[in-house]
């Protein structure tokens, strides 16, 4: 009778405790689930991204053959769709990581400063995506604008491996636009390399 007795007092302790460790444990498991899905989301992009032809949109040697624009307006179309997808599916799976990791919840096992750890894990991964969504909308932004640029009144050729207009008014706003482009690139570039530096003086 009293073994039974202790027995019961023993679940009703530990049953106190599980149902938070379990919450946390499923939440945990969320995750890390959402992380990765978020990671597979940016490489589906990517990968659309270069199927779509967007690497080459501004290459001379394409833009000499596409001289009506029509090959340009239609990378430009695939590749602004590509990015609306993946923009939508990343900020739902984004509100839902920031739902699962308010959720966690401090115990014995896995304290405030653990928490605050994974959140600073996913925190980071969130703001790569932030800062890269940023860049390659301002890219696709931009590149639109030079396409529209050489598609509309501004007459041009293409000699010696750069484009010349006819008039000093497309030649500054092709300039304008090309600065700005080269100006978002390296940009990017730095962002990685500040990435990877952090990453090293980190481990």
């Amino acid at each position: 009778m009293k073994f039974t007795f202790y027995i019961s007092i023993v679940f009703l302790l530990v049953s106190c405790v599980n149902p938070i460790e379990k919450s946390n444990e499923k939440v945990k498991s969320s995750i890390y689930k959402l992380g990765t899905e978020i990671k597979q989301n940016y490489s589906q992009y990517e990968k659309g991204i270069q199927s779509s032809g967007y690497l080459t949109l501004l290459s001379l040697d394409r833009l000499e053959k596409d001289k009506n624009q029509i090959e340009s307006k239609n990378i430009l179309r695939k590749a602004e769709n590509i990015f609306k997808k993946f923009t939508e599916k990343n900020q739902s799976l984004v509100t839902e990581l920031k739902s699962q990791l308010d959720s966690l919840q401090p115990t014995k096992s896995f304290n405030e400063k653990e928490i605050e750890e994974v959140k600073s894990i996913f925190k980071e991964s969130i703001d790569v995506t932030k800062s890269n969504f940023k860049i390659d909308s301002t890219t696709i932004s931009i590149s639109k604008k030079i396409i529209n640029l050489i598609d509309g009144d501004c007459n041009y050729v293409i000699q010696e491996n750069q484009v010349r207009f006819y008039t000093e008014d497309c030649i500054r706003r092709y300039n304008f636009l090309n600065t700005q482009l080269e100006s978002a690139i390296v940009f990017a570039n730095f962002e990685i390399s500040k990435r990877k530096l952090n990453k090293l003086n980190n481990n």
